[in-house]
């Protein structure tokens, strides 16, 4: 199959020990299956960009999540 010769935005290219390069989605953090330089890379990371990511806060146990009742501050001021 021809490759094309493409600039992806987006992508995060990893090697492991092994030798093997990895390529992963930088704003989802997927890894990408397809074979870089491919149209089926190029599709699959046009679809990873149009999904929503999920925020590192909505993660089940993350303390950004923590609601404990209290008013937000907004603003402090001095007393002096």
């Amino acid at each position: 199959m021809p490759r094309m010769v493409m600039i992806v935005r987006g992508v995060n290219k990893v090697r492991a020990k092994s030798g093997a390069v990895y390529y992963y989605h930088r704003k989802t953090g997927s890894r990408i299956k397809a074979e870089y330089g491919t149209p089926a890379f190029a599709l699959e990371v046009a679809r990873l960009d149009k999904s929503p990511a999920e925020d590192w806060r909505d993660r089940q146990g993350h303390l950004g999540r923590v609601d404990l009742g209290l008013p937000r501050v907004t603003r402090i001021r001095s007393t002096r």
